[in-house]
Parts: structure tokens; sequence; C-alpha cells
């Protein structure tokens, strides 16, 4: 379930984001329109921002975030002062006074106590505590930065998922267009086969064509809703059902950038290369916590207590005494059986598997880059060639048509051209929204955010 405080500010969003939508055609009425008539439109950062406030994987990373936090401060802690209470009670049976000789007697006590506090400091730990330290803060900065990687990969995801949406949701109202132009050919048709000016033949074809027109817009409008479905698994239940996606465009589009700047800026920007990086130092770094169990540890230690009796006073009397102490004490594995050495070999095992991740990283990088890059030129190149040839194919629909009612042209030659236009505007929209899908993976990609 969402919190209710960000599902809140979610639904504020997008009410307040919600604007007139006028580039799509008045004709349409997939969804509902407000008092003025226009459909209300849910924007790309919309979906982001609703995808990002609802993420279980988010919302785990963070976790993550504050585990790392904690061991911190595990780890620095082990740096500081030991305070510690210690109290004790007993009750002895078969307890008698003993006679160590003429005038010294241990006399029977059968209840005991004992109380006392104390502190411990480590002065000397081979180094183990600084490098304990080190790692656990590389690790904590690896877990924020891991974090930051997820929220850039969800708000790719969503963008992608809101892209894919946009363009069922264009093919619809394309297909919607495409039938109703059949609709009315269909119709004048009918008049003409009526009037003899038209052979059954061609009227048939063109109910043929009309009730292919209206499967190719059930099957996009079932396109439009398993892309919606989509969006929603990323967005949860705080997606608005009553929004349409806006039209996507080129006039916004950024320029193509330069490979090398772009891989250049990859590697500085990009979250998961930076944790891994980052774990890697910290792997570094367990190579000396192994291997400080080889070297000297000492620590400084001082109590104060009170006994009844106290077990330093001799002969014990059944009164409290107190005693205090302070000390230091010095432990040095001389022969652990190869467990210290042991444990280093892990570590460096662990550090050059971490090495290798960073190495991979980089290559995947480098590939998304390269791949993001190529989408783009591709899907920019192509829009031009679409746009002139949806403007070709409605041209050569108006032709075609002034051919066949003067009768130079055959109606198959009308219904062909209905055909290709229908077409042309379906990859139009294909094109601009890959494009967008594009821009949103070679954002990603070089770690620059997810929406300009």
């Amino acid at each position: 379930m969402i919190p209710a405080c960000p599902r809140m500010l979610c639904l504020c969003a997008l009410l307040a984001a919600a604007v007139p939508a006028v580039t799509r055609s008045q004709e349409t009425a997939i969804v509902p329109t407000n008092a003025a008539g226009h459909r209300l439109a849910l924007t790309p950062r919309d979906a982001i921002a609703c995808a990002l406030s609802y993420s279980p994987v988010l919302r785990d990373a963070d976790e993550d975030v504050q585990a790392a936090t904690w061991r911190r401060r595990q780890a620095e802690a082990q740096a500081h002062p030991v305070l510690d209470v210690r109290a004790d009670a007993a009750h002895y049976e078969g307890i008698a006074n003993t006679s160590l000789g003429p005038g010294l007697t241990l006399p029977e006590i059968d209840n005991r106590y004992a109380a006392s506090a104390g502190v411990t400091l480590p002065l000397l730990t081979g180094g183990r505590v600084p490098a304990l330290r080190d790692s656990a803060v590389w690790l904590q900065e690896a877990a924020r930065r891991t974090r930051q990687s997820t929220h850039d990969e969800i708000a790719r995801q969503a963008s992608v998922a809101y892209w894919t949406w946009a363009r069922a949701y264009g093919q619809a109202d394309a297909a919607l267009a495409a039938v109703r132009r059949m609709e009315a050919h269909a119709a004048d048709l009918a008049s003409l086969r009526k009037a003899g000016l038209a052979t059954e033949n061609d009227r048939l074809a063109a109910v043929v064509q009309l009730d292919q027109t209206r499967l190719k817009l059930a099957d996009v409008k079932r396109q439009t809703e398993q892309a919606l479905a989509d969006l929603a698994l990323l967005t949860g239940p705080s997606l608005p059902s009553d929004r349409e996606p806006l039209a996507p465009d080129t006039e916004s589009a950024e320029p193509l950038p330069e490979l090398s700047s772009a891989v250049d800026r990859a590697l500085t920007n990009r979250a998961d290369l930076a944790a891994a990086r980052d774990t890697l130092q910290a792997s570094r770094r367990q190579i000396a916590v192994a291997r400080a169990d080889d070297r000297p540890q000492v620590a400084l230690a001082a109590r104060y207590e009170e006994g009844r009796p106290n077990a330093v006073d001799f002969p014990p009397t059944d009164t409290w005494q107190d005693d205090g102490f302070v000390g230091a004490t010095l432990r040095w594995n001389l022969w652990d059986g190869g467990l210290s050495r042991a444990k280093a070999g892990e570590a460096r095992a662990r550090a050059a598997q971490a090495a290798f991740a960073v190495e991979q990283a980089t290559d995947r990088i480098e590939w998304q880059v390269k791949t993001a890059r190529i989408s783009l030129a591709s899907a920019l190149e192509r829009v031009a060639v679409a746009r002139h040839a949806e403007e070709s194919a409605s041209l050569n629909v108006k032709t075609a048509a002034d051919l066949w009612k003067n009768g130079l042209a055959r109606h198959s030659d009308v219904l062909d051209a209905e055909a290709r236009l229908t077409e042309a505007a379906f990859e139009t929209i294909a094109t601009l929204t890959d494009v967008k899908i594009a821009q949103a993976q070679l954002r990603y990609a070089t770690g620059t955010g997810s929406e300009p």
C-alpha cells in the first residue's frame, strides 16, 4: 500500500498539471473531457512522480541506505570506550567455616553479592577499527548511489511506458479517423450504387475495408489498454484513469550529442558505476580488517566494584567492601591455524570481484550510451520521412478519389490509398514516440535525468 502522504502529493500534482489537450482531433472521444470539452493531459513528469512515490523497489533501496548508515555507526562505535555495569547475587548451601591455621578462619558466608562498573578502551587494534570504519563509509555511499541508480531506472521505465502508451493512444486516434473516413466513403458508395453510378463490387470492397479498419481500431484500443496497464504497474493506483497522454513532438528534441562526450558524461554521472567503485573501495579496506587479526591488540580497562564479601579481600568478611583497578591487556595471535590468512585471502578475492564489477559496469554503460544514441539518431532521421510520407499519402487519397470519380482510376486505387494513409499515420506516431523513448534511454544512459 502507498503511504497516504505521497499518494496525496502525487494526486495533487496531477490535478494541478491538468491542461487542455489541443493537439489531437476533437472527433476522438476515447477518454472523458472537462467542462470546456477538452480532455485532460497526463504529462511524463506526472507519470514519473507517481512511479517514484509508489515503487516498492525504491522503498527497499531506502531501507538499504538506512541499514548501511547503522552499519557505519556500528563500525565507528568500536573505536569508542565501552562502559558496562554488572550485578550478581547468589545463595550457597553446604558452606562451613574453614580453618586455615591458628587464628585464621574462613567464615561461612551463604549469601554473596557483587556490583561493578567498568570502562574498556581499545588503544591498538592492528588497524582493524579504522579499516572497518572506512569500509562502512564506502558501503554507505555505495548504498546511496545504488538508491539513486534505482531512482533513475524507475524513472526510465516510467518514461518508456508512458510513451509506449502515447504511441498506442495516438494510433487509436489515427485508426478512429480512418474508420470515420471509410464510413463516409462507404455511405457515399451506397448512395452511388443506388443511383447506378457504382458497382456492387465497389460497395462491397468499401464495406470490407471498413470492417478491416474497425478491426485495426479495436486492436490498437486493446494495445492502448495494455500499455496503460503496464504503466499502472509502475505507478500503482495513484495513476488517474481519465487522462490522455501528450502527443509526441520533436520541436523540443535535444540535439544529438557527440558519442565521446556522451560516454564521458555517462562515466561521470552514472550512479550505478559510482556505486560499483565505492564497493571496490570498501572491499579493499576489508583486506586490512582481515590482516588486523595477525597484529597485536591492546586495550585499556578500568573498573570499580563492591562485593559482600569482596573477592579480592582475604580473608573474606560478610561486609560490603570496595575496590578498583586500572590496567591494560595485550593479545597477539602468534598462530591460529591459518584462519587470519584465509580471511585475508577471501577479502582479496572479493576485492578482485569488485574490480571486475567496475569493469563490467563501465562496458555496459558505454554500450547503453552507444545503443541509445544509435536509436535516437535513427528515430530523428525517420521523423521527416514519416511526416512527408503521411502528407503524400493524404494527398494521394484525394487524388485517387478525384480520378475515380472522373472515371480515370479504379475504385481499388482509392481503397489502397486509404490503407496507405492509415499506415503512414501509424508510422508517423510510432516514429515520434520512438524519438521520445530514445531520448529517455539516452538520458538514462548518460545519467542526466529522466525528463528535460
